[in-house]
């Protein structure tokens, strides 16, 4: 994946999200970052992305609701989604990889420097 890649990060903790948003951006990726499941779909309808990095706990539409958006659009059903949660594995629903989640990550194990090789991975 070269540098000048556009990921979509949904992440609802502002912290996380600009903490995030800033190690990928650091790396040469740009970012583009949402609070909610509306305003993440809303910007991958204007600017569409190449990798998307999800919180599956998200007010109002969770991650699995958005995971499920993804399948139903013809263009975006490829791009490769990057969960990264709070649930435990325990706790995470079953099929993910069916709605096209390429990597789980842990949130409280996943550093900003891991999410970037994370996402240099999906070449």
């Amino acid at each position: 994946m070269s540098a000048d890649k556009k990921l979509l990060l949904i992440e609802d903790d502002q912290l996380l999200r600009d903490l995030y948003a800033q190690a990928l951006e650091h790396a040469g990726f740009a970012v583009l970052s949402a609070a909610d499941a509306q305003t993440g779909l809303d910007l991958l309808d204007e600017y569409g992305a190449e990798v998307i990095i999800l919180d599956l706990m998200l007010p109002a539409h969770g991650g699995v609701e958005i995971l499920h958006e993804l399948q139903s659009h013809q263009d975006w059903r490829s791009i490769p989604v990057i969960v990264l949660s709070a649930l435990s594995r325990q706790r995470v629903p079953a099929g993910l990889s069916d709605l096209g989640v390429k990597l789980y990550l842990d949130k409280a194990e996943t550093e900003p420097a891991h999410l970037v090789a994370a996402v240099k991975r999906l070449r």
